[in-house]
């Protein structure tokens, strides 16, 4: 699959940069290793097992604890590309003459390079599961008749109802979505991940959906996956 390749580089680059030069007992980097290489094998793990590499039949707990495992292991591998580039920088300047270093320890750098790329991934997680805010954005255009001033568009977008968020969630977004009374709704695709009857129950609440001249949508990739009509 074309998505398990950028994830094994992930995973070999992250091997090289911090697992194979972490100090400690080797058991614990070869414990280390075998978490990230089943992290990597994410999508695989949701096609072989799960059925579908987008919306898997696996029970709910293990599939969030996967997409934050993946999420850490993308965002530790930008993160180590930023610190080898600043080590190169670091290793460039000591050959013109200078002292620099890193301040920290090498055992200090790893748990904390860690430690950051988990507390992002967690805090990227829960942001992705909450019912989102509000995000107004005021467009001017000069030429738009005065008559529309003041017009009131929604976007729902990505919304993909599957297998982590579900009716209730989606129920909730309604609601704060018809709280704002605005003129328009648009939903603009990506609104399932799964099958229209396995998720009929679960997208019921955009029937709900109220604006002063109507909803209107469009289909996103994702809908194609399931052969959406």
């Amino acid at each position: 699959m074309r998505l398990a390749l950028p994830s094994l580089i992930m995973l070999v680059y992250i091997l090289v940069s911090l697992i194979g030069t972490m100090p400690g007992r080797p058991m614990a980097r070869i414990v280390a290793g075998i978490l990230l290489l089943a992290t990597s094998l994410k999508y695989l793990i949701y096609e072989r097992i799960g059925g579908s590499f987008i919306a898997p039949d696996l029970p709910g707990p293990l599939l969030l604890a996967m997409e934050l495992l993946y999420s850490a292991m993308v965002i530790l591998f930008f993160l180590l590309l930023l610190k080898d580039g600043l080590a190169l920088l670091l290793w460039l300047s000591r050959w013109l003459g200078s002292s620099w270093r890193f301040p920290f320890s090498p055992e200090a750098f790893s748990a904390g390079i860690i430690s950051v790329a988990l507390l992002l991934a967690v805090f990227g997680t829960w942001q992705s599961v909450r019912v989102p805010d509000v995000r107004a954005v005021e467009i001017s255009m000069p030429r738009i008749p005065a008559a529309l001033d003041g017009f009131s568009i929604i976007q729902i977008t990505d919304i993909h109802i599957g297998p982590f968020l579900k009716g209730e969630w989606l129920r909730r977004v309604v609601e704060k979505t018809n709280h704002q009374h605005a003129d328009l709704i648009a939903l603009t695709g990506d609104l399932i991940d799964g099958t229209p009857d396995a998720l009929k129950d679960d997208i019921a609440p955009l029937g709900e959906l109220r604006a002063r001249y109507g909803v209107f949508g469009v289909t996103g990739n994702h809908e194609y996956y399931f052969q959406v009509n």
